[in-house]
């Protein structure tokens, strides 16, 4: 159950990106912490540090889970990492969507 957030997530992902990648213009809109303009503009290659990065979350989240003896801190923490992932996947979709 814990890897379901994250094998949606990468799939949903990474599968949007395959097949929207070819109509994506030159700069997307990916680094929205930056001021508004340019600077926020990135290569379409750089969403798929999307998929890659939920990926990475849930590998480390398990093997931290693993090491922690305390059960509630554990649970905490999957709960935590599939909230970050829901959010990273649910900003692609709407980064493509916008864009596409």
């Amino acid at each position: 159950m814990r890897w379901v957030v994250t094998t949606a997530g990468a799939v949903i992902s990474g599968g949007l990106l395959g097949i929207f990648f070819a109509k994506l213009p030159p700069q997307v809109p990916l680094w929205y912490s930056r001021p508004w303009g340019e600077e926020q503009l990135a290569s379409p290659v750089f969403l798929w540090l999307v998929p890659t990065i939920i990926l990475v979350l849930g590998g480390v989240s398990e093997a931290v889970r693993r090491k922690l003896a305390d059960k509630v801190l554990g649970t905490l923490l999957v709960g935590a990492v599939a909230g970050a992932q829901i959010i990273l996947a649910v900003g692609l979709v709407r980064i493509i969507t916008l864009v596409v």
